[in-house]
């Protein structure tokens, strides 16, 4: 079963665009994030959600994860996809990243469009994690672009760029 799918409309629900400033003190991606209509409709799904719909539950699993396997090795982490998802990122740049980035594949291999921005987002990201690991020591500034990219990812991930997020409300 596909918990989600690219959709053209919110099924009459609207769209929430805009939103929170999310740059302060990175979400972690590992909160509680509330399942939306958006799952149901299809138009972005929350890395919370995804964590949870992946073939370990405890919710119904979602079969996009079958197009990357939960048991899948994350690059050079030694951590399996699963695995990730469910390190608390603790101020650490690489995890911040990783969920996000994750959540944004999946939604990406559920057919849900993207833009440029995150698409550069993704290619920039996919070259980090080949050439890094958790307990990689970053400058300031480095810390400061690794966050700066999750935060596109985080807003292409919420609905905020990209075809938009359907409100449950």
């Amino acid at each position: 079963m596909r918990l989600w799918q690219a959709a053209a409309g919110c099924g009459g629900l609207p769209r929430r665009q805009g939103g929170r400033d999310r740059r302060q003190g990175r979400r972690d991606g590992d909160r509680a994030l509330h399942a939306s209509a958006s799952a149901a409709q299809g138009v972005h799904v929350h890395p919370g959600l995804l964590k949870t719909h992946s073939k370990y539950g405890p919710a119904p699993h979602d079969a996009t994860w079958a197009l990357i396997g939960e048991d899948t090795t994350f690059f050079l982490s030694g951590q399996t996809w699963y695995q990730v998802f469910g390190t608390p990122p603790a101020g650490n740049p690489y995890y911040i990243l990783a969920h996000q980035y994750m959540a944004a594949r999946l939604n990406v291999l559920a057919g849900t469009s993207t833009t440029p921005a995150v698409d550069a987002a993704l290619t920039r990201a996919t070259a980090f994690f080949a050439a890094s690991v958790p307990s990689t020591e970053w400058t300031d500034q480095q810390k400061a672009d690794i966050v700066a990219a999750a935060g596109t990812l985080a807003d292409y991930n919420e609905g905020d760029i990209g075809p938009g997020h359907c409100d449950d409300e």
